[in-house]
């Protein structure tokens, strides 16, 4: 785009009940948290499972190392996953939810997937994404002249406590958080 505006967002999701806050510092705006209610049996609808299974399938992966993460031994794996399964997952979301996204599969510029797996039971530890994307002036419905715009997504999982009790608690500020509608 002209002038080439950059903006650095940071972001978390709560999921508590049947409400979903998402929450961050928006440039221009300062910090912003929404949130929106999450229909009854949503979460029965979602395979979390399958659709990783096949990204996992149709990707390259490569043992490079073994590191500790919370004083647990865990392989490092490269996952360089398969693009098209990468679209076809996109898809599959997009269609649960009830919305088609009006973008194509060339989007996708870079999908890159770090992963510590834990050495005595194979339970995902932690995980780095890195996702390019670019969007056309046509895909986003405008004229030539607004330029492409670049989108760098960087996701950092750390995941431990597995088959534990959880008490997660929402952080004041979102307690006022603005009401959003989803149509699933």
């Amino acid at each position: 785009m002209p002038g080439e505006d950059e903006a650095e967002m940071e972001m978390e999701i709560y999921l508590i009940g049947d409400m979903m806050y998402m929450g961050g510092d928006v440039p221009g705006i300062g910090t912003m948290w929404m949130k929106s209610e999450m229909p009854e049996g949503i979460w029965e609808q979602v395979n979390q499972v399958e659709p990783q299974i096949a990204l996992l399938e149709a990707a390259q992966v490569e043992v490079i190392g073994s590191e500790r993460v919370r004083s647990v031994d865990c392989y490092v794996l490269q996952v360089t996953p398969d693009m098209e399964q990468v679209w076809q997952l996109v898809m599959q979301q997009a269609e649960m939810v009830g919305e088609m996204p009006d973008f194509s599969e060339e989007m996708f510029r870079s999908f890159s997937v770090k992963q510590w797996v834990e050495k005595d039971t194979y339970f995902l530890r932690k995980a780095n994404i890195d996702v390019a994307m670019e969007f056309t002036p046509e895909a986003m419905g405008l004229s030539e002249e607004e330029g492409v715009m670049t989108m760098d997504i960087v996701m950092d999982l750390l995941a431990y406590d597995y088959n534990q009790s959880v008490s997660i608690e929402l952080p004041p500020e979102a307690e006022e958080a603005i009401e959003v509608s989803t149509e699933f």
